[in-house]
C-alpha cells in the first residue's frame, strides 16, 4: 500500500521528467493536493483498490488536502515545489501506472481549475455540507467507480 508522501514524490518526479524533456508544468502544493485526490480516485476506478493508505483527505476550503503532505511542502507557498530528494521506491507498477495516468490527464490544468473541479464533486461537497473534517475513502471510491473519467 502506498504512503501519501510516496505518491507526492512520484508526482514531483514526473513533473521533473517532463521539464527535462522540455515541457514545463506547474506543481504547487495546492495543485499537488488535488492531483493526490484524483490519484486516489483513479486507483479506485482502474484497480478497484485504495492507493493512499496512511492518510485521509480533509475537506478544506480549497478542496481535498492531506494535511501531512501539505505541511511538508508549505514552505514553497504558492510557488512550484522544488526538490531533488524524492523517494517512491515502495510504489508498485500498478500504483505508478495510476499516478502516471492521472498526471498525464491533469498536468495541463491549473491549481484553481482543479479546485473548481473538486468543488463540483460529491466527496468534497458532501463532507463540506455535513461539516465533516475528513472525506471518507468510501465516498471517494463510490464517486469514482461510477464516473467515466478521473474528472468531468
Amino acid at each position: 500500500m502506498a504512503k501519501a508522501m510516496d505518491v507526492a514524490n512520484y508526482l514531483i518526479h514526473l513533473r521533473d521528467l517532463d521539464e527535462e524533456s522540455g515541457h514545463y508544468f506547474s506543481l504547487t502544493n495546492l495543485k499537488l493536493q488535488k492531483i493526490l485526490y484524483y490519484c486516489q480516485g483513479g486507483h479506485y476506478k482502474w484497480d478497484n483498490d485504495i492507493l493512499i493508505t496512511d492518510s485521509l483527505f480533509e475537506a478544506w476550503d480549497y478542496g481535498p488536502v492531506i494535511r501531512e503532505v501539505y505541511a511538508y511542502f508549505k514552505k514553497f507557498g504558492q510557488n512550484d515545489i522544488q526538490t531533488d530528494e524524492y523517494n517512491f521506491d515502495n510504489l508498485t507498477p500498478s500504483q505508478k501506472d495510476t499516478i502516471e495516468a492521472v498526471w498525464t490527464q491533469l498536468k495541463d490544468m491549473s491549481a484553481f481549475q482543479l479546485v473548481d473541479q473538486t468543488h463540483k464533486e460529491a466527496p468534497w461537497t458532501d463532507a463540506q455540507q455535513n461539516f465533516k473534517v475528513f472525506i471518507e475513502n468510501e465516498a471517494i471510491r463510490n464517486f469514482f467507480r461510477v464516473n467515466e473519467e478521473v474528472h468531468n
